[in-house]
């Protein structure tokens, strides 16, 4: 489970500039958690739609936001695809991006939607 989580974190951290130490971006409310819920659907070998919930905390000082934990997250895929942030409604959206897998390439389709909210600058 820890390994197909890192789908859907590495998606959301290359959204929101988490990982990328070269932006000077801030996270708030700083010091919280947080827990990024919603539908995906993740197409491999089959299409697959399932409730997803991923636990996280933002950084004291809001330079970085970790995730800490998921459930129902399935399929055997990692690595990092494009999405949007939008601070309007707290919300990441996965549109439909390919990542490696094994035996076949994932795509994940669907948002999750922050609680409590996040804005990023």
């Amino acid at each position: 489970m820890f390994k197909t989580a890192s789908i859907a974190s590495a998606a959301v951290l290359a959204v929101a500039g988490f990982a990328a130490p070269a932006m000077a971006q801030s996270i708030s409310p700083a010091g919280t958690s947080f827990v990024l819920s919603g539908a995906l659907i993740l197409e491999q070998s089959t299409t697959i739609e399932c409730n997803v919930s991923l636990n996280g905390t933002v950084a004291a000082d809001g330079s970085s936001a970790t995730i800490t934990g998921a459930s129902s997250i399935l399929g055997s895929c990692n690595g990092v695809i494009t999405t949007n942030w939008d601070n309007g409604t707290s919300s990441v959206s996965f549109p439909g991006s390919t990542i490696p897998g094994s035996p076949n390439s994932c795509k994940i389709t669907g948002t999750l939607t922050s609680s409590p909210g996040l804005t990023i600058s």
